[in-house]
Parts: C-alpha cells; sequence; structure tokens
C-alpha cells in the first residue's frame, strides 16, 4: 500500500459540533462543504460560532525539518478540504463565509454516517494509526471483540503486522489501524480472517 505516514491523535482539539455525542444521531442530512486549502479549521470555527452541526476530524502529523531534522508537529484535518456538516438550511451560510468552493450532497446517507462513525471510533482508540489514500483490496471483514469491536473495514498486511482498513469513500483517503486478526470475521464466508489467511 503507497501513501501511508502515521499519526497519533491531537489533544484538546475541537473538531466537531455539537460535543455532546449527539451529533450522528441528531436530525438532519449530512452535506459536504469543500474548502479552499488549509480552510478548514477556520471554517469550523465559524460553524461554532454559528452553532451548526459538523465533524472536521484532526490529525497530529510529524514531520522532519529539513535543516535540523527535528521533528516538527502540526494538527492537519484528516481529510483536506472536506468538511461534513448537517442541515441543507446552513448552505448559503456556509458560502457567506467565503471559505468554501462549493457544496456537495451526500447521496447515500447512511453509509456515509457510518464511515464517520468508524473514523471517529478509531480515533477515540487514542493508538497510532496510519493514513492512506490507496483504495483497500483486502478481505472484508468486521471485529468481533477488543476495542475495535463491530467496525468493519478491509483486513490489510503491512510490514508484517495486520490492519483494519477503513475511511470516507466519498474522500478517498482511508485510516488503518493494527488489528489482531483473531479478533475479525471475514464478511464474505464468516470465517474467521486468520483462519482464512492461514489457509491460503
Amino acid at each position: 500500500m503507497v501513501g501511508v505516514s502515521t499519526w497519533r491523535v491531537p489533544q484538546n482539539v475541537t473538531d466537531r459540533f455539537p460535543t455532546d455525542g449527539s451529533l450522528f444521531s441528531g436530525a438532519g442530512d449530512w452535506w459536504v462543504a469543500y474548502v479552499k486549502p488549509r480552510h478548514e479549521k477556520a471554517l469550523a470555527k465559524e460553524l461554532v460560532r454559528f452553532s451548526v452541526p459538523f465533524y472536521l476530524p484532526l490529525i497530529c502529523r510529524v514531520h522532519r525539518r529539513p535543516d535540523n531534522g527535528k521533528p516538527r508537529k502540526a494538527v492537519v484535518p484528516l481529510f483536506p478540504c472536506y468538511v461534513p456538516f448537517r442541515g441543507e438550511e446552513h448552505r448559503r451560510l456556509l458560502y457567506d463565509t467565503g471559505r468554501v468552493r462549493k457544496i456537495l450532497r451526500v447521496i447515500a446517507q447512511d453509509s456515509f454516517v457510518r464511515e464517520l462513525r468508524g473514523v471517529d471510533a478509531v480515533l477515540k482508540h487514542g493508538e497510532d494509526a496510519r493514513v492512506c489514500s490507496t483504495l483497500p483490496v483486502g478481505s472484508l471483514v468486521r471485529v468481533a471483540r477488543g476495542p475495535l469491536k463491530d467496525l468493519q473495514g478491509y483486513l490489510e498486511q503491512v510490514e508484517g503486522q495486520e490492519y483494519l482498513v477503513l475511511g470516507v469513500e466519498m474522500f478517498h483517503r482511508y485510516i488503518m489501524v493494527r488489528v489482531n486478526p483473531d479478533h475479525v470475521v471475514c464478511l464474505d464466508s464468516g470465517r474467521s480472517a486468520a483462519r482464512m489467511n492461514s489457509m491460503s
């Protein structure tokens, strides 16, 4: 899998509104604001001020400075240029900020919410993970046990380790988190992915 980088979950960063857990279960369809580069967090601050429900997952990326090799941290959006929000009535308000290029309709609402929930669960898990832009090709699985229980994604092997890959298809960007292969069940056949791998 190409285009993979490691990140950590940032602390004390507002990445959603509201913050009481009702974001994914509240009323109103999801839309996506396609924003100007590096305007995601600025738009998020305005959405909080306007009380517009939104979700902007953030990651802490570590770079090595070219001049001295020291690590440099930056909190950046997991999905650059995309800010999902709820409520068709807010579209004009978002355009008025001058930060939005266009607003995209989310056709498959149920799938989109399920994908956002999966991303959020990995972020809350708090473990190191990886970001990639390559469509996963592994077996479709569901996590049956452990802290990531009930998440659905693709099982991939990277550098000898098993990873659960999930993300938002609309954004063509995915996250990978290590998973115990004995904890997942292959959705295609009902056999455990570990058993299936041992038979190949």
